[in-house]
């Protein structure tokens, strides 16, 4: 349900755009595809028991990480400090507006995080193909839904706000 609010959430970003800037913006996504999976933290996972159903996870990280930025065009991108001294930045697929929204609001402070690489269907570019994804965030003890759930109404639709506009494009 979370990924259908997104797509439409990110299918809405697109049409506000416009078909210049999304088209302008497609490199930009594909090099974060590129970027991800060259990146991605390389990590035993044999039990692959956190991958969805169809996909196949070929490395997974858990561990301390720090956001420095966003970047959006297709869909959602969290770009964090090298991680376990990695040269490269880490970049992973966001795939919910409320992790979207807890990550902005811990952005250049040290989270624990879960990412997985794996291999699954990504719209577009309309194929299967390894993709680095953001599984969850903790923060001071706090899961990013547990996080989302202790805020009230008010502060929930603020938090959506915002990280609508990260999908904008707006608040990278």
């Amino acid at each position: 349900m979370r990924c259908f609010a997104l797509v439409s959430v990110l299918a809405l970003a697109a049409c506000e755009r416009g078909p210049a800037a999304n088209e302008a913006a497609a490199p930009a996504a594909n090099q974060s595809v590129s970027a991800a999976n060259q990146a991605a933290p390389v990590a035993s996972n044999a039990s692959g028991n956190a991958a969805a159903e169809g996909e196949v996870a070929s490395s997974r990280y858990e561990g301390p990480a720090v956001l420095r930025a966003f970047e959006a065009g297709d869909h959602l991108w969290a770009r964090f400090d090298p991680i376990r001294g990695r040269e490269a930045e880490s970049t992973a697929l966001v795939e919910s507006i409320e992790l979207a929204a807890f990550l902005n609001v811990h952005r250049g402070r040290p989270i624990e995080v879960t990412i997985e690489t794996v291999n699954q269907h990504l719209d577009p570019p309309g194929e299967r193909m390894d993709v680095t994804l953001l599984r969850g965030a903790r923060a001071g003890g706090r899961g990013a839904e547990e996080w989302w759930t202790s805020l009230s109404p008010a502060e929930q639709e603020a938090a959506r706000r915002d990280a609508e506009d990260l999908l904008s494009g707006g608040g990278g």
